[in-house]
């Protein structure tokens, strides 16, 4: 929740107007705005990097520009630059982390699911699942939604001739709140048939919230702890680092900003990792990271990956701050 007294508030929506006013500005311009500004000091610009400011987002930049000013003061636009591609190099290291878990986690989603259920049904219905909101609705609508507005020729061809009888598109039906006929047009369809169509987000929430039907609750019907065992990641903390990983995977796929950036949700820093982190600071963006690293472990790619990251973050020693110290204010 903002409040509008806050001065960091303030500040910052002051900050944004100067920034999104801005006219598209040539690169001498931008230069120059840069230097007016304070983020860069009046050393000459070399052409190779006069080139890399021609193909940035030039207000995304500001983002990076802002926070260095702020934490470090005056750089130069080399640095500047080189903040900007690492985050980008970081990014793309965290979503090929990302793309390992995520496959890995719907599969063995499927595996713990039919041990228990029939593959046809119960995942779509609405008592299967924990009321994730206030307006009372389940995980399993949202599952709906997204296998009806599927592409896939296999779902189109069981769910069209039903929609086809009923007037309707298959994307109308999405968009309706008949359950009942959204669940009769997708109940033939096995959960493995369908789960690549649930986004990463409703994924993790279906882990997370899968009871199963109200006649069976029972300890053994919460999937999440054998698909815990599975990843490698303890039980009682698996619901936190799971929705760690998730976070951190919608700032990677949005190309948000990384750097010097605290982490919006409060995962652990995972044991196997404690030791030598105990300088990080516990709400940085370095924690999500180490999650997503210590999934990978189940996988046996976690330690590759946490040195390839941490190769990435020692090519600029600021840069490095910015993801491993830096917390909430």
């Amino acid at each position: 929740m903002f409040f509008p007294c806050s001065h960091r508030y303030t500040a910052q929506v002051e900050t944004f107007k100067s920034y999104s006013h801005l006219p598209a500005l040539s690169v001498p311009e931008r230069i120059e705005y840069l230097r007016k500004q304070g983020f860069i000091g009046n050393e000459d610009t070399s052409t190779e990097d006069e080139e890399a400011l021609s193909r940035v987002v030039f207000h995304f930049l500001m983002g990076y520009a802002r926070n260095f000013r702020k934490k470090f003061g005056t750089t130069t636009l080399q640095e500047l630059l080189e903040i900007y591609q690492l985050d980008q190099q970081v990014s793309l290291k965290i979503f090929e982390g990302v793309q390992m878990v995520e496959r890995r986690l719907r599969q063995c989603y499927v595996e713990a699911y039919v041990k228990r259920f029939s593959p046809y049904g119960v995942y779509l219905q609405d008592d299967s699942y924990q009321l994730l909101n206030m307006d009372g609705q389940s995980v399993a609508v949202q599952i709906r939604r997204q296998i009806l507005r599927s592409s896939e020729s296999y779902i189109q061809h069981k769910a069209d001739p039903l929609c086809q009888k009923w007037g309707m598109t298959r994307k109308e039906l999405a968009g309706s709140r008949n359950t009942a006929r959204q669940i009769e047009a997708l109940v033939e369809l096995p959960i493995w048939a369908t789960i690549d169509w649930w986004s990463f987000g409703t994924l993790a929430k279906a882990i997370s919230s899968f009871r199963g039907p109200v006649s069976s609750v029972a300890d053994d019907a919460l999937l999440w702890k054998g698909i815990a065992g599975q990843c490698g990641v303890s039980q009682r903390i698996f619901i936190g680092q799971l929705e760690g990983v998730t976070v951190l995977r919608n700032l990677v796929g949005h190309h948000n900003r990384l750097w010097m950036r605290p982490s919006v949700s409060t995962p652990r820093i995972p044991n196997i990792y404690r030791q030598e982190n105990r300088s990080t600071h516990p709400k940085s963006m370095y924690v999500p990271m180490l999650t997503l690293a210590s999934f990978l472990e189940g996988m046996g790619h976690g330690r590759t990956f946490k040195n390839e990251l941490d190769e990435l973050l020692a090519e600029n020693l600021r840069y490095k701050e910015g993801i491993r110290q830096i917390g909430a204010n």
